[in-house]
């Protein structure tokens, strides 16, 4: 069944179209019978219509009692299989291959290529084909009258007729292009519905994204006068201890305070600066600027614990150089805290090929579950403990992935750890107007 179809829904539609082809049916019948003067044998139509009437009064309880789309599909195909065997049925009782409505096998054709697979499209056109074709061999019901089609005359056995025969052919040729064809047109519409789908959840992904810097500049434009405040008084307090004669240890915390305030001043800064991510400017960068570019959002220590490489060692490409870094700071951030001990190593990988830049983020920690991973990149969702993260940055990370174009995934490794993996694609970064 094509992506952005469902079956479930399918079959309260089908269930109301069984009953106007039926009673079409009946109606067509009557007329033939009463105003064209054509013999229906009723002992033979009457069971089969009431067959179908009493299979669509079952199918519609089936659909009430399961509100669920389990086999709905299945079901779907074998009530179009049963209404072509119907068909084939009623069409022998009052014609044969001479009765003019063996059209309505296309309806069930089109029907299957709409809402079926295709390998039950193709059951569907196959059986329509079989059914057709064995009108010329079941015993005839009453014929319709063709005395007015060019050269026909009154032939007793419709098999000797060139006409019917070619009236086969040509239904069976119709049959397959037009199963085909529309196959192929409920495919098309299917993918364009998944990427419709896809495109209103990257504008809602990006909405959400918007919030956060806003709310980011608020908190920086909020936090950024309190943390002078506490700066200028460090930096006081640092010369005055350096011109008294205190223990050289508190001249190294107030100098500590000092550079702490420091970067949380960069990391506000970063937090202000999120609100041009999509419209910094795309620069062409070695491994080594965006390496050192994360690195150099951690201290001394945490950022020795990193390995960097990357393949080919030449390698250039274009990039928004402060989004990206910001983005990749976040999963090493992560790794480092997943990562157990002080001396627990990280690993960063950048790798290039004409298409796309995938940079790789490895920890030694010990993994996330399936549930974590489903979860991992939601807006609160985190696996530290409380106090130590909101879970927001993986989901802005992701997000400003995705608004590139590119995509960042997070998998198990084996035996222990996780890979962050960030892909972006080259050729469309590449080609870029800088800003």
């Amino acid at each position: 069944m094509p992506a952005g179809i469902e079956s479930r829904a399918t079959l309260p539609w089908l269930v109301r179209l069984r009953w106007l082809t039926i009673a079409s049916q009946l109606l067509a019948l009557v007329l033939y019978d009463r105003e064209l003067g054509t013999a229906i044998p009723w002992a033979i139509v009457a069971p089969i219509v009431g067959v179908a009437m009493f299979s669509n009064l079952a199918l519609t309880g089936w659909i009430r009692r399961h509100t669920h789309a389990s086999h709905a599909a299945k079901l779907t195909a074998a009530v179009l299989t049963f209404d072509t065997l119907l068909l084939t049925g009623l069409l022998a009782a009052s014609g044969g291959p001479a009765n003019p409505f063996t059209i309505f096998y296309i309806v069930h054709i089109v029907l299957a290529a709409l809402v079926l697979e295709t390998r039950s499209t193709v059951w569907i056109t196959i059986l329509s084909a079989l059914g057709f074709a064995a009108l010329f061999l079941i015993p005839q019901g009453p014929e319709h009258d063709h005395s007015g089609h060019a050269g026909h005359h009154a032939d007793p056995d419709p098999l000797l007729t060139g006409h019917l025969r070619g009236m086969w052919i040509a239904f069976a040729v119709a049959a397959a292009v037009i199963a085909y064809f529309v196959r192929k047109i409920s495919l098309t519409i299917a993918e364009q519905r998944e990427q419709i789908a896809l495109l209103r959840e990257r504008d809602v992904s990006r909405a959400r994204l918007a919030s956060l810097a806003a709310l980011s500049a608020g908190a920086a434009h909020e936090l950024g006068t309190p943390l002078g405040t506490i700066a200028v008084a460090a930096r006081e307090l640092e010369l005055a201890l350096q011109r008294g004669a205190f223990p050289p240890q508190t001249v190294a915390d107030a100098q500590l305070i000092t550079a702490e305030v420091e970067r949380c001043r960069v990391i506000i800064g970063g937090m202000a600066a999120e609100t041009s991510i999509v419209d910094a400017r795309v620069a062409t960068v070695a491994p080594q600027q965006l390496f050192a570019a994360i690195l150099r959002r951690f201290d001394i220590d945490s950022a020795a614990r990193v390995q960097c490489n990357a393949s080919p060692l030449d390698l250039e490409f274009a990039c928004q150089l402060e989004g990206v870094a910001r983005a990749a700071a976040t999963l090493v951030k992560n790794a480092l805290d997943a990562s157990t001990g002080a001396d627990g190593l990280v690993e960063i990988e950048l790798v290039a090929d004409e298409a796309r830049v995938t940079l790789t983020v490895r920890d030694t920690g010990k993994g996330l579950g399936v549930e974590e991973l489903a979860r991992a990149g939601e807006p609160f969702f985190t696996t530290k403990q409380p106090g130590e993260g909101m879970g927001l940055g993986l989901f802005i990370a992701r997000t400003y992935t995705e608004s590139l174009g590119g995509l960042l995934e997070l998998r198990r490794r084996q035996p222990r750890g996780t890979e962050a993996i960030l892909t972006l694609p080259r050729v469309a970064v590449e080609g870029s107007t800088p800003a």
